[in-house]
């Protein structure tokens, strides 16, 4: 209805759900009922790395899904700091970039521990920051950030003021 086009530019980004204790086998009929599927909602989706252990890694869903039904992936790095299905931040990066198909600019989401910002060990360490402290390393790459951060633009504002435009 929006005339958006039905390309992951104009992406549904989900996680894929509950492993049940069997990714394999969770990821496997995400797959299968991803056919089931109007082709308006295949076109766009796009799947996200989690932040538990037990879940799915970049690794896990280049495996089980993209290689099996071609969505890209949506690189966390926050998340990936709790689920890096052995690969570093850098790699697990390049692997999602990788998903994407050349004419669209890859999507990523950036978000820091707000236990770190406030060094409070009562806190989760998942639980998303307000505002972004560390410099995004890109490590090269052409990539469209989403910052996961609780005080929204005012975070974007002041990463600003803090790194400037860095290329």
């Amino acid at each position: 209805m929006m005339n958006l086009s039905r390309t992951p530019y104009n992406k549904i980004n989900i996680h894929i759900g509950g492993a049940y204790g069997d990714k394999e086998s969770a990821m496997k009929r995400f797959c299968e009922n991803f056919h089931r599927l109007p082709d308006s909602v295949k076109t766009r989706l796009t799947v996200e790395n989690d932040d538990k252990a037990s879940m799915y890694s970049v690794v896990d869903l280049y495996e089980g899904v993209y290689k099996v039904i071609g969505i890209p992936i949506v690189f966390d790095y926050h998340h990936h700091a709790f689920c890096t299905g052995g690969l570093s931040e850098e790699d697990a990066l390049e692997v999602s970039i990788s998903t994407w198909p050349s004419d669209i600019v890859p999507v990523v989401h950036y978000s820091e521990s707000r236990s770190r910002e406030y060094e409070d060990p009562k806190i989760r360490p998942q639980a998303h920051s307000d505002y972004i402290i560390d410099y995004i390393e890109t490590y090269g790459n052409t990539i469209d950030i989403m910052v996961e951060a609780k005080a929204k633009e005012l975070a974007v504002i002041q990463y600003k003021e803090l790194y400037g435009r860095k290329d």
